[in-house]
């Protein structure tokens, strides 16, 4: 995508930001409220570079869209920015569309998420697709003002599989409602939204804010900063008790099953092997199921 295209995209929501913005990202690292907002609104200098996931992603589209044709007979054409014509704030960008103006998406998933995704050719719900997939799409038939979509998978390099998505009007509207806030009450007024725990917005305010300005005296903080210190300060003694009660349960543990390498309670599994010293332990307890 050229500098121009991304330019572009900062004038509207696209099918991929959706989740994110109602908080359901892929991963934490993938995209966050505060991180675009701060792309929508200019504050971040547009990144042209691709992490090779990506890039791979977008390499593979024409294979995944080709397979998608081969199963089903329907013809795909390559996809096209997209804007909803009452609502200038919603774009779609998708991989395919069919010849019915029905968008595909093409996806390239990691063998080890394989049981996030239900058998090829069922309905795409939130049990047999991921939920920002799904979320992902039903935008797209918002903005095409499509009845139905696709969703293509290749699982794994050597697994491949499809799923209608009927249009979901109700999940269209819960969608609209997020992403309608996230662009009135925080792109067009400048105000962000609060910063969450995301990497993505660690990054974008890392991003923002690249060099400290060295100043001899603090600079004063509001109100609400007070709280945030506060709570920041909490946590910190709560994750270092939560991990001091974590090693001396651990070591209990050790000690219960001496020299065996495994052990049972009447609802615990606890695995310890030995790599011939601490740093290459393998421990690990779990629930039996019953």
């Amino acid at each position: 995508m050229s500098a121009i295209d991304w330019s572009e995209r900062r004038a509207y929501v696209g099918a991929s930001e959706v989740a994110p913005i109602l908080g359901f990202p892929v991963s934490d690292s993938y995209a966050s409220p505060y991180a675009l907002w701060c792309d929508k609104t200019g504050l971040l200098p547009i990144v042209r570079t691709e992490e090779p996931w990506q890039r791979l992603g977008h390499a593979l589209e024409p294979v995944i869209l080709n397979l998608f044709a081969e199963d089903t007979g329907l013809e795909v054409e390559p996809g096209r920015t997209f804007r909803h014509p009452t609502w200038d704030f919603c774009g779609a960008n998708p991989d395919g569309i069919t010849a019915d103006g029905e968008p595909v998406e093409a996806k390239n998933v990691r063998a080890f998420d394989s049981p996030k995704w239900g058998p090829s050719m069922e309905v795409a719900t939130e049990e047999t697709v991921p939920w920002a997939y799904l979320v992902q799409n039903q935008w797209q038939q918002f903005v095409m003002g499509a009845r139905r979509g696709w969703l293509a998978a290749l699982i794994g390099g050597n697994d491949f599989r499809w799923y209608p998505v009927p249009r979901d009007d109700d999940l269209i509207q819960l969608a609209f409602e997020g992403v309608w806030r996230f662009w009135h009450e925080h792109v067009s007024t400048r105000i962000p939204p609060d910063p969450d725990h995301t990497e993505a917005t660690a990054e974008a305010i890392r991003r923002r804010f690249p060099e400290p300005v060295e100043r001899e005296e603090p600079v004063p903080l509001n109100g609400t900063t007070d709280a945030h210190a506060r709570a920041y300060l909490e946590a910190k003694a709560d994750k270092a008790a939560a991990e001091k009660r974590q090693r001396a349960a651990k070591n209990h543990l050790k000690n219960a099953l001496g020299d065996a390498s495994l052990g049972a309670t009447d609802t615990y599994l606890v695995d310890w092997r030995r790599g011939g010293d601490r740093a290459r332990d393998h421990f690990n307890v779990k629930e039996l199921q019953r």
